[in-house]
């Protein structure tokens, strides 16, 4: 009798993750969709090693030969020719045509002239598909030869529409790559992509965090297949080919430490499952792979950093997804919110979809601060420490959350000469930077629109990464600030660490370390979803 409650148990709670009366089939984890993993790309060689014994082949599984465990090989590329790439202007991406219609229609009636593309490709498991994630991406008519083009184009628009650029490749690049062994002489050519099969992969040199403050390099080591291909610009991209649930278990200790407790780790652990499917055939449709390993998609580290524990969590949440009506999620996340999220589209730009709206990260006294896009509610904001989740300093914590404190208030002094170093990696030269003017806040207080005036012109960014990396060559930790004149420069006051979408992560980890579960953990930070498991 035991163990037929012990069932009726079982498929009570299965019900509840799917939130709807049929039960989707039932896929093997190992035969969850294979994801492709950009993790380097923009080479002409790099090292590697395997672990063992391994197989050197071509796209069609037709072997060139194999090498032995510990032997030091290269990749490189031999000879090529890239690929045609273009840059466009989007205006924003909708799941639904008819509002894409209506949007483009209100742009045409400004005088710019746009263009309805159909992206994203259908996701199908077990013979059923699971969602087609279609999305109707509005162009705006004009082709350009780089992105800064692209961009400055965005700019001229003077406010009329908020843009971003996409890259298209129009000619894919042609080349001769090759792997080699250096003390044995082995050495494989072919024109298309060589895969690595049959043991784990150690890629040497790899550097980790470019363009923020925890940039390095380090040995890393990567499951399943290593293909070797060419990048949009003819030289060398480095590819991980893995289920995606050995995906999610690379991802979730790259994104969240393992130390973390477990419930965070498994609100983390759904959250990257979506997040990449909710990717599939939308971002980089220009590259030979489906999503990146840096923090443009979410961080990936093959074995490198893996732990039982964020196995745990990964296994225990093993196809469990978040959807809204009859798509999937995607499952933005962040480091240290501050206290409130941000609205999505405020943030990027695109569809404002209601599961990404800001929200206060903790009690409603915290509505006492009135709304945080007004300019003087921002400072005051920024000067408190309310008790918000991620608010790690008001209370004692776990030793895994103690680098947090930092991240919820802080302060950083630039000089005119870093500003103007920083614009100038962007092709802006406005003089000695004079004043820094916020035009634009979103709900959680983050600039989205800056004026940076200069001794020569100036300058207006759009976008909270793109203040962020505009301002500091090592990206700012977050564009919720205020501004203060200092000596040689200005000295900014600031709340949080990211952008501020979706799930905090260590608003979840304090949110766990109080006796919450992962389905309230991630029902409290995207709005009106339910929880389904797809195998």
């Amino acid at each position: 009798m035991r163990s037929i409650h012990k069932r009726i148990f079982a498929v009570i709670l299965l019900t509840g993750f799917t939130g709807c009366a049929v039960r989707p089939p039932r896929v093997p984890v190992r035969e969850s969709p294979e994801i492709r993993v950009g993790l380097l790309e923009g080479l002409r060689r790099v090292e590697f090693t395997a672990r063992d014994r391994f197989r050197i082949e071509n796209e069609a599984g037709i072997p060139f030969g194999g090498g032995q465990p510990g032997s030091r090989w290269y990749a490189e590329v031999i000879q090529s020719v890239p690929g045609r790439v273009t840059y466009h202007l989007t205006a924003g991406s909708m799941h639904d045509r008819g509002e894409a219609r209506r949007r483009a229609a209100e742009l045409e009636t400004k005088g710019i002239a746009t263009e309805i593309r159909v992206s994203g490709r259908p996701l199908v498991l077990g013979g059923r598909v699971v969602t087609t994630n279609r999305q109707y991406r509005i162009f705006i008519s004009g082709v350009f030869d780089t992105h800064e083009e692209a961009a400055a184009a965005g700019d001229s628009l003077g406010g009329l529409v908020r843009t971003s650029v996409t890259r298209e490749v129009s000619r894919r690049p042609e080349g001769l790559l090759r792997v080699v062994n250096p003390a044995t002489g082995q050495e494989y050519k072919s024109t298309g992509p060589i895969l690595i099969r049959g043991a784990s992969v150690t890629l040497h040199d790899f550097p980790v965090g470019s363009g923020f403050h925890w940039e390095r390099t380090e040995d890393q080591t990567y499951p399943e297949i290593i293909q070797f291909d060419l990048d949009a610009t003819g030289l060398l991209a480095v590819i991980n080919r893995v289920p995606l649930e050995v995906y999610v278990e690379g991802v979730i200790p790259s994104e969240m430490p393992p130390g973390f407790p477990l419930e965070a780790l498994k609100a983390q652990a759904v959250a990257a499952r979506g997040k990449v499917l909710g990717a599939w055939g939308i971002v980089h449709q220009a590259d030979p792979y489906d999503v990146c390993a840096r923090v443009h998609c979410q961080v990936y580290s093959g074995l490198s950093k893996r732990d039982p524990r964020t196995d745990q969590a990964a296994r225990e949440t093993a196809g469990i997804v978040l959807f809204s009506g009859d798509r999937l999620v995607d499952a933005i996340f962040g480091g240290v919110c501050g206290g409130h999220t941000e609205d999505v589209d405020l943030a990027w730009g695109g569809q404002p979809y209601a599961y990404l709206k800001g929200t206060l990260d903790g009690p409603h006294a915290l509505r006492r601060y009135g709304p945080l896009h007004i300019e003087e509610n921002a400072r005051r904001w920024i000067d408190a420490h309310p008790p918000s989740h991620c608010n790690t300093n008001r209370n004692p914590v776990p030793a895994s959350l103690n680098y947090t404190k930092k991240y919820f208030r802080w302060e950083v002094r630039l000089t005119r000469d870093e500003i103007r170093q920083a614009l100038a990696k962007r092709h802006i030269d406005i003089g000695d930077p004079v004043a820094l003017i916020p035009l634009e806040r979103g709900v959680s207080g983050r600039i989205v629109r800056l004026r940076i005036a200069g001794t020569r012109g100036e300058t207006i960014i759009r976008g909270e990464l793109n203040i962020r990396q505009a301002l500091s060559p090592t990206t700012l930790w977050s564009s919720c600030f205020y501004v203060r004149e200092a000596e040689d420069g200005f000295a900014l006051k600031g709340a949080g660490w990211g952008h501020g979408v979706g799930m905090c992560q260590t608003g979840a980890a304090m949110m766990a370390e109080g006796g919450k579960k992962f389905d309230a953990i991630l029902r409290h930070y995207y709005r009106d979803v339910q929880f389904r498991r797809l195998y």
